[in-house]
């Protein structure tokens, strides 16, 4: 093309390279433009990005994509790159480390200019703290004790407390959580700002009953278990630590002859959509989706672009969601 139009072919390379096309005078970069049209050329971006060492991508990994308040988050993030012309490459982890670390390898292989974890356990640890030390990385959502990295997250200590102050407020004084996977500090800090509201009010919970992951099975697994033991003793009220957990937990309580709430009041956490349609609309606690995704993403541009990391985490406020699921405990 170059000899065609008796141009160097650098001059040619130059016109065809967004980040070096302004080198080129106007009516020259049109001309080679119109020419690589016509025979058709389109340029590579992945060998344009190995020229640069740049890859305009940012690697995600979330733990599950069929949890709606994750995708919610995502979506968030995925909307604030976009306008900063960064693309997103999500990957699903399952909670599990093993395949969090093969995902986190592969990150760090396609140089992506940054990575966004939703789904950081202690088990990654290590590894992020390496990462971070040559590719910007954010924690969203879930925290890690052990590793101080910029993080963006909700209050969960402060939601779960405000689940426990309102059944408090209704007279409740029998409480059960189902906690999810504790491996997530998501739902470590839920279960100690329950347990700790609750003991404000003069009241201990009984032995919380631990979800092996979030989901609905789980909660109507669990659900069961609990409602196999004698009826007068039941706990009158259960936080279920997300929405598909409480309403799974829901199911097993009609099965097992029980009326939420006249027998049982049950509050979940992020006020999903399946909580706000579910035919007994669910009391739950509104995670700040919108703000921790917007955030992450502006953090995580904000470091490709050489931004300092804070020193401290953003974290935003929940907020409680009152429904038909909680109402005052009957007597037995």
């Amino acid at each position: 093309m170059a000899e065609s139009l008796g141009l160097n072919p650098a001059t040619v390379s130059r016109a065809l390279d967004p980040d070096k096309s302004h080198l080129v005078a106007e009516a020259t970069r049109l001309r080679v433009i119109r020419a690589a049209e016509e025979v058709g050329y389109t340029p590579d971006p992945a060998a344009a990005s190995t020229r640069r060492r740049r890859s305009s991508t940012v690697g995600i990994l979330v733990p599950d994509l069929a949890n709606e308040a994750i995708v919610n988050v995502l979506r968030a993030v995925g909307d604030v790159l976009e306008r900063n012309d960064l693309t997103a490459l999500i990957a699903e982890s399952a909670d599990s480390p093993e395949r969090s670390r093969r995902t986190l390898e592969r990150c760090r292989a396609r140089r992506v200019e940054a990575i966004i974890s939703l789904a950081a356990t202690e088990a990654d640890a290590e590894l992020m703290a390496s990462l971070a030390r040559t590719i910007p990385t954010v924690l969203a959502i879930r925290t890690l004790d052990s590793v101080k990295l910029p993080t963006v997250c909700c209050d969960d200590v402060r939601g779960a407390a405000l689940v426990a102050d309102h059944l408090a407020d209704l007279g409740h004084t029998r409480l059960i959580q189902l906690m999810g996977p504790p491996e997530a500090a998501t739902f470590r800090n839920r279960a100690r700002g329950f347990e700790t509201a609750a003991s404000l009010r003069g009241i201990m919970p009984a032995p919380t009953l631990f979800a092996a992951h979030a989901t609905a099975a789980e909660g109507r697994r669990l659900g069961e278990q609990l409602f196999s033991g004698p009826r007068d003793q039941l706990p009158t009220a259960v936080f279920a630590h997300n929405d598909p957990m409480a309403l799974g937990l829901i199911e097993a309580a009609r099965v097992a002859g029980l009326r939420v709430p006249h027998d049982l009041s049950v509050v979940g956490y992020n006020d999903t959509t399946m909580a706000r349609d579910f035919s007994l609309p669910l009391t739950t606690v509104r995670y700040p989706a919108q703000d921790v995704g917007t955030q992450a993403g502006i953090l995580a541009v904000s470091l490709i672009q050489g931004g300092a990391a804070p020193k401290k985490p953003f974290i935003f406020p929940p907020q409680l969601v009152v429904r038909e699921s909680t109402a005052r405990p009957r007597s037995r």
